[in-house]
């Protein structure tokens, strides 16, 4: 499974309705940041409350990037460094790589380009398959940013190519590969 088993933690029907929330949290401060941002506090302490790790782990990565659409990026990082450790001590691989992609992406827009590219290259082996296309994303974005123009549309391209990917993925990838093309003079395929 993506975590593990819930067996394991000896779930009351409180900490199961709490996780079945952590894990639409991430999706929620992608969709509304601003709506998610309000609630978040108070769904990271109801978490920590709890003692289930996996909820916070999701909770705080949640809350990180509620507090990046923010430009709360210091802010974000304290929560996803935070998220990170409680993942690694527990061994939940799969969340700790998207914790780190997640982390990445911050670090990125702070401008601490090999921090970023640290955390891709370790959550890479980590992440789940259907979080490889953010990862790719983000790699392609850190690429152009650092000047591999060639290596970052080479991602985009093999990103649209993608007949499963996302809508809010491909958009972004179109997007910066339209960007690209145009500045490269390729003002066709821009449009494309």
């Amino acid at each position: 499974t993506l975590y593990r088993s819930l067996a394991a933690f000896a779930m009351t029907d409180t900490d199961e309705d709490l996780l079945i929330r952590a894990k639409a949290a991430y999706q929620d401060a992608i969709n509304d940041p601003k709506s998610f941002r309000a609630k978040a506090a108070g769904l990271v302490m109801e978490a920590r409350d709890s003692g289930v790790d996996l909820a916070l782990c999701l909770t705080l990565r949640a809350a990180g990037w509620a507090e990046r659409y923010a430009l709360e990026h210091h802010h974000a990082l304290r929560l996803l460094n935070e998220a990170a450790r409680i993942a690694q001590r527990n061994r939940l691989d799969h969340v700790l790589g998207e914790v780190l992609v997640t982390r990445g992406a911050v670090e990125h827009e702070l401008g601490r380009l090999s921090a970023a590219q640290r955390d891709f290259d370790a959550a890479e082996p980590l992440i789940p398959p259907e979080a490889a296309a953010e990862l790719t994303l983000q790699r392609a974005t850190l690429a152009d940013n650092q000047g591999d123009r060639v290596l970052a549309s080479s991602l985009y391209a093999r990103l649209l190519k993608d007949p499963a990917l996302t809508a809010e993925v491909r958009f972004k990838a179109a997007t910066n590969f339209g960007v690209l093309q145009a500045e490269s003079g390729r003002f066709q395929e821009a449009l494309a």
